[in-house]
């Protein structure tokens, strides 16, 4: 069949608006990464990598430490156990994830006030399907607790820090405290260098070969020290709990 000159004059316009409309597409797309935190834009990345590469549950357990998703939630809950949890608390867990920890805490303590924030809403999503009903999940991109002033119990952050630069680690820390209530804790992971060397070596042999990963920070409790006092918080201890892959630090707030 003969395309007329009016029809072939049509089939190039509808390419050419498609090569534009996919054009304009690129562009909003790098516009809204150039807007996006750093976090945001590496973590939702993975996140659709790995959900494109696996079943879905196997990408949630990857896309939150490289798999072990119960033993590791387990293990965190046990860790938050140690800071003195009853149940009766109001919990923020920044950073949640695919619900490793929102999963084995709703476990431990059905009554739980849990409220969970992450970056990418695909692990949320996922989450939720983990976790009691009455827990409440939220996307949440800005460095703060969109709770009110001292309204949590206690705050948990497990491996965020560890990809944050530590002005952004060090804001994070600041509206903790603010939506802390007076007594309430902070549980948060690090890692350094003097404990954790195997794993710098690792990242540094790794850096040639792939270039885009996201952001590991090492932060030293010399550092963790000084930011608690700047913060005028109490450290309450090192490592509470049962031993894990990382450094885990607790921090009051004063009652007064």
């Amino acid at each position: 069949m003969k395309f007329t000159e009016k029809q072939k004059s049509m089939t190039k316009l509808g390419r050419r608006l498609s090569l534009l409309v996919s054009a304009v597409k690129r562009i909003r797309e790098t516009a809204r990464n150039a807007s996006s935190p750093h976090f945001v834009n590496e973590y939702t990345g993975l996140v659709k990598s790995l959900i494109e590469k696996h079943p879905l549950d196997e990408a949630m357990s990857l896309a939150v430490g490289g798999g072990d998703y119960d033993d590791i939630g387990m293990l965190l809950t046990e860790i938050v156990k140690a800071c003195g949890i009853t149940g009766d608390e109001h919990l923020v867990d920044l950073g949640c994830g695919s619900g490793r920890l929102a999963k084995h805490l709703g476990i431990a303590f059905p009554q739980l006030d849990y409220f969970g924030i992450d970056v990418v809403q695909e692990l949320i999503d996922y989450a939720a399907t983990k976790a009691p009903p009455h827990f409440r999940f939220a996307l949440h991109h800005d460095l703060s607790i969109p709770c009110p002033d001292n309204s949590v119990d206690i705050v948990a952050a497990f491996s965020v820090f560890t990809h944050l630069y530590h002005e952004e680690s060090f804001t994070y820390l600041k509206d903790i405290r603010r939506a802390l209530r007076p007594g309430g804790r902070v549980v948060f992971s690090i890692l350094e260098f003097a404990h954790h060397w195997p794993f710098f070596e690792a990242l540094t042999a790794s850096h040639q070969t792939n270039r885009t990963r996201e952001l590991t920070m090492f932060i030293e409790r010399a550092q963790v020290a000084i930011w608690a006092d700047a913060l005028r918080m109490e450290i309450v201890e090192f490592n509470p709990g049962p031993p894990t892959y990382q450094t885990v630090v607790v921090l009051r707030k004063p009652l007064a």
